[in-house]
């Protein structure tokens, strides 16, 4: 089973065994509900979901192929790309709604998914002109 390039953000509509698809589902929820949260962690989503940091750790990669922190801090940049093409929040703004303080953290690992900085993707996405 290889879903790894398929988008995760909508486990409903991914194409997966259901009990794995629960499992996502129960992941981004939590994610989603604690986003904010700068101190999310993986212990405390195994906690909420009832499941190891080794089983989910294992699960997730043979479902999605990232680990339990990689599918984090992915949900969160992808919001990050919502809010930011909405052009209704700041950087600043987006960085903490999602739950990332960190300037550098933020920009890179924006840039790993969108391939330009969070300030050339408003630019390219229009948003610059209502913020």
């Amino acid at each position: 089973l290889n879903i790894h390039k398929q988008d995760l953000s909508n486990p409903a509509e991914v194409s997966i065994p259901s009990l794995d698809k629960e499992l996502l589902s129960k992941i981004v929820t939590y994610v989603e509900q604690n986003m904010a949260d700068n101190n999310l962690s993986v212990e405390k989503m195994c906690e909420h979901i009832g499941m190891s940091r080794m089983n989910l750790h294992r699960r997730l990669h043979a479902i999605v192929g990232k680990t339990a922190s990689e599918f984090i801090r992915e949900i969160r940049i992808k919001r990050a790309g919502q809010l930011l093409s909405s052009g209704s929040k700041r950087i600043s703004e987006v960085m903490f709604e999602i739950g990332i303080s960190s300037n550098a953290h933020f920009n890179k690992y924006f840039k790993e998914m969108y391939g330009v900085s969070p300030k050339e993707f408003i630019k390219t996405s229009g948003a610059a002109e209502n913020v």
